[in-house]
């Protein structure tokens, strides 16, 4: 009897360390479904571009100048998300039914989504996980890992300040406020425990 795929959601603020357990995930064997990586094909829709170059006077293909525009401003953000949105939950729903099709069909399926809790059509979810962090440890992180200056980290953290109640909502919060190295052991600990068998 084939024993039915686990489906988890990971959430979490930019830069808290979310890549760092979905990495782990997928070493273990889970089927990593990327949440950014189906935006970026949905922003190349036409349709789509043309909507985000009729809001903002800029194409979809100058991602900089379209990332420093919405995450300075958060009214903008909220209009891009409002175009991108519901395309781009149809894409995510499109490939978790890919994913349950395999065969053999792995035992997890994860979502690497950051703004999970913003989604309103997606099936359950088996388990939800936001990964967090103090706002000053991702400011670090973003001018270490993204050589942004201070004032740019800034504006990306505070982009999501409003959704930070939503990351709560997950049923396991795991707070990375430490080093890498402590993250990385609890979070290889969260999996050996929790993987689906």
């Amino acid at each position: 009897m084939r024993i039915k795929m686990k489906l988890w959601a990971i959430a979490g603020p930019i830069a808290a360390g979310k890549s760092t357990l979905v990495e782990i995930l997928a070493e273990a064997g889970a089927h990593i479904i990327d949440a950014d990586k189906l935006g970026h094909r949905v922003l190349e829709q036409a349709e789509i571009n043309d909507a985000i170059e009729c809001e903002f006077g800029i194409e979809c293909a100058d991602r900089s100048k379209l990332s420093e525009l919405v995450f300075s401003d958060s009214i903008k953000l909220q209009k891009l998300n409002q175009i991108v949105q519901p395309q781009l939950e149809k894409a995510i729903i499109e490939s978790i039914n890919n994913v349950s099709l395999m065969n053999p069909q792995p035992p997890l399926a994860v979502l690497d989504a950051a703004v999970y809790f913003q989604f309103t059509s997606l099936p359950k979810m088996d388990l939800t996980i936001s990964v967090t962090a103090s706002e000053d440890f991702r400011v670090m992180r973003l001018i270490d890992r993204n050589g942004l200056t201070k004032e740019q980290a800034l504006a990306r953290v505070e982009s999501q300040r409003d959704l930070y109640s939503g990351f709560l909502e997950a049923e396991v919060v795991m707070v990375n406020d430490g080093s890498e190295e402590q993250f990385k052991k609890a979070a290889m600990k969260f999996v050996v425990e929790k993987f689906p068998r």
